[in-house]
């Protein structure tokens, strides 16, 4: 018993030195283009936030236009935002385009001493969110699109993809949303506000004891054009996926016979444990303003019963 118990230690030490660090890995890439004025930015550190931001005005023409592209990313933690406007009268056609883009990779293992080497499941939800708003823009023949797509892809220590899952939204130049079968399990994008109430599950099969790649991104595309070349445009465009999209631990694990496996542990090349939630909870403050609130309204609820005790000529109870 004893020899089984460090021939199990022994492989899960070999098995946290198979991770290869390099699988770690985070990037957050910003570009805006604004008529003539191009700019980029990329940040490879985890948290950290790629900002391009630009401002054009074109004196005496009158015409100005600026914009935002942002996107940060952690493990587990992926945020994008985008924001442009155009207006005024101008010659030539106006284009402004937004792009913003976060990815983390990583590789992780479920070990159980007793499961290594068999098949499992684990089923793993995702909560995300994001915000399009297109303009009324004018004149007539203007366009404006938005894509917003995450990914999550899961990869077999062979290298084969055992899972992609891909949630999507277009928003065209009607303002009508357009959704297909994009994903297996479906196509979403209708904004959720904090706290999430909107969290797909995604399964993903694995062996016990042998890492496995999860590659994540998120992307937001926008733009607008004015092919008019004289006159006036007005061009508006948000698309906030700040709060999009948080990876949401281990909600359950399985054996091959689908019974639950609680006595597992995880170990990845970035550190990260993976079974834990990144899905932000209330803050203290929100908690303590709560708390703070039913402070006053108990008292009043508790001084109306007493009132309405007295009116009907009934006694409280000392």
């Amino acid at each position: 018993m004893k020899r089984n118990h460090w021939t199990g230690m022994a492989l899960t030490i070999a098995l946290l030195l198979a991770i290869p660090p390099a699988n770690a890995d985070v990037t957050a890439n910003a570009e805006l283009g604004l008529t003539n004025f191009n700019k980029t930015a990329t940040q490879t550190c985890a948290g950290c936030v790629a900002e391009a931001t630009g401002n054009i005005n074109t004196p005496p023409i009158g015409f100005s236009t600026s914009g935002v592209a942002r996107a940060s990313a952690d493990y587990g933690t992926l945020r994008a935002y985008g924001s442009f406007q155009a207006f005024g009268p101008h010659t030539g056609t106006v284009t402004d385009v937004v792009k913003a883009n976060a990815m983390f990779q990583d590789s992780f293992i479920i070990n159980d001493v007793a499961l290594n080497g068999t098949p499992g499941v684990v089923d793993i939800p995702i909560a995300f969110a994001w915000n399009v708003i297109g303009s009324s823009a004018y004149p007539p023949g203007t366009s404006f699109a938005a894509t917003n797509q995450l990914t999550f892809r899961f990869f077999a220590p062979n290298g084969s993809q055992t899972i992609a899952n891909f949630f999507r939204e277009d928003f065209d130049t009607s303002g009508s949303l357009g959704k297909g079968a994009y994903s297996q399990v479906g196509t979403y994008g209708a904004f959720v506000s904090m706290p999430f109430t909107f969290a797909p599950t995604i399964s993903v099969n694995f062996i016990f004891g042998q890492a496995i790649k999860v590659v994540s991104t998120l992307d937001i595309v926008m733009s607008a054009n004015d092919y008019n070349t004289t006159g006036n445009t007005s061009l508006f465009g948000i698309d906030d996926a700040g709060n999009s999209a948080y990876w949401g631990g281990f909600a359950a694990v399985h054996a091959a016979n689908g019974s639950l496996v609680q006595d597992y542990t995880v170990q990845s090349g970035s550190g990260t444990n993976w079974a834990l939630s990144s899905i932000p909870v209330p803050e203290p403050s929100s908690w303590a303003m709560m708390l703070a609130g039913l402070g006053l309204v108990l008292p009043l609820v508790h001084r109306r019963k007493m009132q309405k005790m007295v009116s009907v000529g009934r006694r409280p109870a000392v």
